[in-house]
């Protein structure tokens, strides 16, 4: 699983909260196969921790815009 992905979703489960049984298949999903079954099967007592990852990827490349274009806009120029 993508860490950057966990993260982000992780996130979003703290601005706006799923029932408990939700974000654990939430998770589970995005852990794979195995651990999505391996929740579905669980008691409902059991809750999901993510693996934590102790890979470390490459640091992300930067992005540049060299132009942008809008048109029917409100509040742009011609």
């Amino acid at each position: 699983m993508d860490d950057a992905l966990l993260d982000v979703v992780v996130q979003r489960l703290e601005g706006s909260p799923l029932p408990d049984e939700a974000s654990d298949l939430l998770l589970a999903a995005l852990d794979g196969d195995d651990a999505l079954g391996a929740q579905l099967e669980a008691a409902p007592a059991q809750r999901y921790v993510p693996e934590e990852s102790t890979e470390t990827g490459p640091a992300p490349v930067g992005a540049y815009l060299q132009s942008l274009t809008v048109s029917g806009f409100l509040g742009i120029g011609p």
